[in-house]
Parts: C-alpha cells; sequence; structure tokens
C-alpha cells in the first residue's frame, strides 16, 4: 500500500507559497507598525496604547488554545478547512482594516481599535491553523511534506523583503494623496490583505475535492446509522498530552520564538546603542531577508550532509547560528561587519526554520496512530501556541533588561552598549542553544517511522470500511 499523496501538487505547492507570501505580508503590519500608528499618528494616551497592544494579544493567546477545538468541533457548511480558509481571511482582512481607521474620541479609539482587533485576529488565525495543518491533512509523503514546509519558510523571507521596500512609501504616498495621516496604514493593510485573501481562497478550492474524499472515506468506515462525528475533547487532549515528539516541539518553538521575537523588539536598541549606527538596522533587516529568501538553495545540501533527517537540519543550523552569535558577542565588530557577518548566516538561520511545519505534521501522523482518533486540526493547532506565548515573554524579557540596566533615553547610548550586546546576542545564543538540545535529546520520531506509522493508519482505516461495508451487505 502507498501512503497517501497531495492530489493536486503543483497547484498545491503554488497555493501554500503564496498563502504564506499573503499572510506575512498582512501581519507585517501589526508586527512593524502598529504600536507607533496608536502612539505617533492615531496620537492615543500611553494607557489606551498599552490596552490595544495588550487586550487583543492575551485574549488572542488565549483563544490559540483553542482555535483547533473550534476547527475539529464547530459545524460549518462544507470542508471544515474549506470554509475557515475562506470565512476567516475575509473576515480577518475587514477588521483589521477598520482598526487604523482613526474614529474620533480618544476612548472610541481605543474601543474600536481593541474590537476589531480581537475579531481579526480569532478569523486569520483559524484560518492561519488550517493553513498549517494542510502538509499534516493532505500527505503523508515526507517528500511533499518538507517540500510544503521549505515554500512556507522561503515564502516569509520574500514577504519580509518586500514588505519593508514597499510598505513605508506606499503609506506615506496615500497619506499624501488622501491629505491625512492614518489612511496610509488602513491602505497598505488592504493590500496587503487582499493577497492574503486571494491566496487562501485558493488554497480552499484547491483542496476542497481532496477534503471530500476524504470525508467520504471517512464515512464509509460508519455503520449506517452512525453520523460523523468530531474527535472529543479528550481525544484531542490525548492526541497532545500523550504525544512526546508534538511535547518536544512545543518546548523548543517556545524557546526559539522567545529569543527570535525577543532579538526583535531589542533590535532598535542594539544598533542604537551597542553599534551606534541605527540608520544600518534598515539595511541589516533588507540584507537578513535576502540570505533567508536565498536559502532555499542550501536546503538540498542539508537533506544529504543529514541523511534526509529534517530534525537534524534544525538543529545543525541552529547551532551554527547560536555558535556564531557568540563569536560576534565576544567580538564585538563594526557595525558594517556584523551586518554583512549576520546576513551571510542567515542562510543557516533560514534553512533552520523550514523543516519545522513538516516536523508538526509528524508529530500529528504519531498521535492518530497512537490513539486511533484523527484530530490532526487540533494536533497542528498547537504549532501557534509557543509562538503566541513567546511574543508575551518577549515584553517580559525586554521590560527586565531594561529596568535592571536602568535604561534611559536621556543618556548617551554607548552607556549601555554592553547591556545591549548581552541582550541581544548572548541571551539569544543560550536559548537557541537550550532548545537544540531539548530538540535532539527529545525529538526521536524518524521519517521511516513516521512512513510506516502513515501505512498502518491506512490499513486501518481500510478495515473500518470494509467492515462496515460488510455490516451493510448482511
Amino acid at each position: 500500500m502507498e501512503v497517501k499523496k497531495l492530489m493536486y501538487p503543483k497547484r498545491m505547492k503554488l497555493g501554500y507559497f503564496f498563502g504564506k507570501f499573503g499572510i506575512s505580508l498582512f501581519c507585517s503590519m501589526e508586527m512593524y507598525y502598529f504600536a507607533s500608528y496608536c502612539t505617533d499618528k492615531a496620537r492615543l494616551p500611553l494607557t489606551m496604547v498599552a490596552i490595544c497592544l495588550n487586550v487583543p494579544t492575551v485574549i488572542d493567546t488565549i483563544f490559540s488554545f483553542l482555535n483547533g477545538a473550534i476547527i475539529e468541533k464547530l459545524p460549518h457548511p462544507g470542508g471544515k478547512y474549506t470554509f475557515w480558509m475562506t470565512i476567516g481571511p475575509i473576515v480577518g482582512v475587514i477588521c483589521y482594516t477598520i482598526t487604523y481607521i482613526r474614529v474620533p474620541g480618544d476612548w472610541a479609539c481605543t474601543l474600536v481599535i481593541t474590537i476589531t482587533l480581537i475579531i481579526a485576529h480569532f478569523f486569520w488565525s483559524i484560518a492561519e491553523n488550517c493553513y498549517t495543518a494542510l502538509p499534516a491533512v493532505l500527505t503523508e509523503d515526507a517528500k511533499e511534506r518538507g517540500t510544503l514546509s521549505v515554500l512556507g519558510a522561503t515564502s516569509a523571507s520574500w514577504s519580509g523583503f518586500l514588505f519593508g521596500l514597499i510598505s513605508l512609501p506606499v503609506i506615506n504616498w496615500f497619506n499624501s494623496k488622501v491629505g491625512s495621516e492614518t489612511h496610509g496604514y488602513a491602505f497598505m493593510t488592504a493590500f496587503g490583505g487582499i493577497i492574503f485573501a486571494i491566496a487562501y481562497i485558493f488554497l480552499a478550492v484547491t483542496i476542497r475535492k481532496q477534503e471530500k474524499l476524504d470525508e467520504e472515506v471517512q464515512r464509509a468506515g460508519l455503520k449506517k446509522e452512525e453520523k460523523v462525528k468530531g474527535p472529543t475533547l479528550k481525544e484531542m487532549l490525548s492526541n497532545v498530552v500523550g504525544n512526546r515528539p508534538l511535547l518536544i516541539l512545543m518546548l523548543f518553538g517556545l524557546l526559539q520564538w522567545t529569543a527570535s521575537f525577543s532579538a526583535s523588539g531589542m533590535m532598535f536598541y542594539f544598533f542604537n546603542c551597542s553599534m551606534g549606527a541605527v540608520a544600518m538596522m534598515s539595511v541589516y533587516m533588507s540584507a537578513r531577508s535576502i540570505g533567508g529568501m536565498c536559502a532555499v538553495v542550501m536546503y538540498p545540501v542539508w537533506m544529504k550532509i543529514t541523511k534526509g533527517r529534517k530534525r537534524n537540519i534544525t538543529a545543525c543550523c541552529m547551532t551554527i547560528t547560536a555558535v556564531f552569535q557568540l563569536i560576534v558577542w565576544a567580538i564585538k565588530p563594526p557595525a558594517i561587519v556584523f551586518v554583512v557577518g549576520m546576513s551571510i548566516l542567515a542562510f543557516a538561520a533560514g534553512v533552520s526554520q523550514m523543516p519545522l511545519i513538516a516536523l508538526y505534521s509528524d508529530a500529528a501522523t504519531y498521535g492518530e496512530w497512537k490513539t486511533g482518533v484523527n484530530c490532526r486540526a487540533f494536533v497542528m493547532s498547537m504549532y501557534n501556541i509557543p509562538l503566541k506565548l513567546g511574543l508575551l515573554i518577549k515584553g517580559v524579557v525586554i521590560s527586565v533588561i531594561l529596568a535592571a540596566i536602568h535604561y534611559d533615553a536621556s543618556l548617551p547610548p554607548a552607556t549601555f552598549k554592553n547591556a545591549f550586546y548581552n541582550g541581544y546576542l548572548l541571551l539569544m545564543a543560550i536559548l537557541n542553544l537550550i532548545a537544540v538540545l531539548i530538540l535532539v535529546a527529545g525529538f526521536k520520531l524518524t521519517e521511516a517511522q513516521v512512513t510506516q506509522m502513515a501505512l498502518e493508519i491506512q490499513e486501518r482505516n481500510q478495515a473500518k470500511v470494509d467492515a462496515a461495508e460488510q455490516a451493510v451487505a448482511e
């Protein structure tokens, strides 16, 4: 018996690339401009800015634990992935675009921003969870899963590069055309959102036929009087709690995302205080994105070096990244040397992210093999939980560092040179090395084991279908 493969591989790969490209472009508005919009453009008091920044993030983090269950259990017309990947982007884009429309009155504006952002987060997060689950749901082939994972990681780098080039010029251009300080933000959000929605709807149309066939197979395995039911809460939790590979990946992801987000939050301080060259920050961001874009050419090389072990690719590349960060921390090079060196390093850092979706997909297969229950959407939704928690922890980390060094913007930036070398490079390297040790020590699932598990799952499912058909015949 052959493992299940993609029904439309070319269309699926194209859609998966542009799906990640679209949502990364769309979400970059919140990552890079939302805070400054609230303070400098909407000109909200700091207490209200804190509400806009923190309340939606906390609620989004809470829902990240529930999104997978909502996908599995909530009634919906059509396939669950098709439905959410169509509705989610549309509602999310509309609500998040409204977020950047400045309404009169500070409290009214705060309320509009908070509510629309909460709604937008909910819908686009569920759509993103469906997107993340597709490699685990649509194919059992290790090569296809790896390809989709690489395409997603590569497209995020392309999106970051494009966003860095066009975002501010587009915002300023539209503001000048309409005579507003804020409407350009809404326009740029809508622009990225339209690309995001088109890409996800294209994916939803592409997967619908395969999703229908999977539903028919599921119904065929039931007795005549039985109805298709989603997994129970107990079954979903058993797919997580008893899933050692998944738990290891989540702990690894928590450390990795905390390091990544904390570094992003301290980037300005690092270039201003440690490098003494804040103007180089934008150059570094663009150069790093180019390195990440080009990293895809190194992936086949790493596949050969590691003999196809996706775990080892991530571990090796993250180790190289962390060691290089420690070297830079020790020698403290000039800004231009730092930018060039770290941009080259992006080849390794970019490759380290490429297998992650495929690794989570393998963990989803392991969960179904162990429990006998298919709730892959719920298992794959766990990918986003370390990310959301990393965002929350980032705020704590940066606040603690600023308080510990008694940061004062009125003092000469060089006063804090060593402090931000430690916070930006040393902390990042230590967290990355700990993450690698956890991944290597805890994640033992091999590609051969996953393929065998997938075959056993198919055999079990076929046995259910045969038993149901025999029962009907009798």
